[in-house]
């Protein structure tokens, strides 16, 4: 099987441009299985993307 993941991805706690939620929902219209969020100097979004990722079937990891 092949799966699509992204084990590198920043929201806009750091230096990215969309909320965690938002990198959850755009991980799922991308058919993404599994997603690390890996913000810089913060753990801010990792609940809120684990809470989305969980409702989407994502595995959800917290990146550092």
């Amino acid at each position: 099987m092949n799966y699509k993941i992204d084990l590198h991805v920043h929201s806009n706690k750091s230096d990215g441009t969309c909320s965690p939620k938002e990198l959850i929902k755009l991980a799922s219209q991308k058919e993404i299985k599994a997603i690390a969020l890996t913000d810089h100097d913060n753990i801010d979004g990792l609940n809120e993307a684990e809470i989305e990722a969980s409702k989407h079937n994502i595995l959800f990891l917290k990146g550092i």
